[in-house]
């Protein structure tokens, strides 16, 4: 289950919007604090917490994927937490993160090459000459520029 500290965080839309990153989460919230379960090995817990450095690695992942769309549906998840703990200097930092991450929306979008035509590649290398990298597969995208 999604456990808060005694803080309703997230709504039904919250969890809503973790299902569609997470489909594991179900969508059942508890009365006592904003709660999903998790599908999968036993009845384990998901701390607020734990699910914020979570989305947070999620960020960080997606933003270097440059696939912002997803950075800011994650940072959306990430500002009712601080905003309930009144955690105002995190708080700051995701808003200018989102702002940030806005702007490189825009910038893609203006692109004259679209980043959803962007061509991906599975690269495997097999093979003693290949050392270390031997029957390791990597995706590859093509540079837009």
């Amino acid at each position: 289950a999604l456990v808060g500290r005694n803080d309703a965080v997230w709504s039904k839309d919250h969890v809503t919007a973790l299902r569609r990153i997470c489909p594991m989460v179900s969508g059942a919230i508890s009365a006592e604090a904003s709660a999903a379960e998790v599908e999968g090995y036993g009845a384990s817990k998901l701390t607020v917490d734990s699910a914020v450095k979570y989305l947070q690695l999620a960020d960080k992942l997606f933003s270097q994927a440059e696939l912002y769309h997803f950075c800011a549906s994650i940072l959306e998840l990430i500002i009712p937490v601080y905003k309930s703990r009144r955690a105002f200097g995190q708080l700051a930092k995701c808003h200018t993160s989102l702002t940030n991450i806005y702007e490189s929306i825009l910038e893609q979008e203006s692109s004259p090459i679209p980043f959803i035509d962007a061509t991906y590649y599975r690269v495997g290398f097999y093979g003693e000459r290949f050392g270390k990298l031997d029957r390791k597969e990597y995706v590859y995208r093509e540079a837009r520029d």
